[in-house]
């Protein structure tokens, strides 16, 4: 068998990376659900909170628990599979996972800055509560319950 080098990404390698971006992204999730509990927010809030904690469980559970099994497939090569998975597989099922991550980060980005605005949306005006800005009107040409008025 030989020497593992210095820095190698193999399987155990990824299983660190794993559990490390697991735990941050189910703090981040619990951040979210622990808003959801306690704080009165608008409707649009509270589902940009459930779609990232949604996301983020779905992620850490689903496709996490597949990215370890493939890992302990690396790990043990005497299990007789007739398609051992390589370091190179692993690497590319990384990178898809963190494409996955980096979309998360980003909607726990705006999340993050709507709580530093105190749940407002921040516009080139200033603040403002997330939600129309307009009144709805009906198009031209309907009447208030929505049918066609004829010329």
């Amino acid at each position: 068998m030989a020497a593992k080098g210095a820095g190698e990404k193999d399987g155990e390698y990824f299983l660190k990376l794993a559990k490390a971006e697991c735990d941050r992204l189910m703090t981040m999730a619990n951040t979210a659900d622990n808003d959801l509990k306690n704080l009165n927010l608008s409707e649009e809030n509270k589902g940009k909170l459930r779609v990232a904690s949604g996301k983020a469980k779905l992620l850490t559970t689903k496709k996490m628990e597949q990215f370890k099994q493939l890992c302990i497939k690396n790990i043990d090569k005497n299990h007789g599979d007739y398609q051992p998975v390589t370091n190179n597989d692993l690497e590319a099922y990384w990178d898809i996972f963190m494409i996955q991550v980096n979309d998360l980060d980003e909607l726990f980005g705006e999340i993050e800055q709507l709580r530093a605005n105190n749940w407002k949306k921040e516009t080139g005006k200033g603040m403002q509560q997330p939600g129309p800005s307009k009144p709805r009107r009906d198009p031209p040409g309907k009447d208030p319950k929505g049918r066609t008025s004829w010329p």
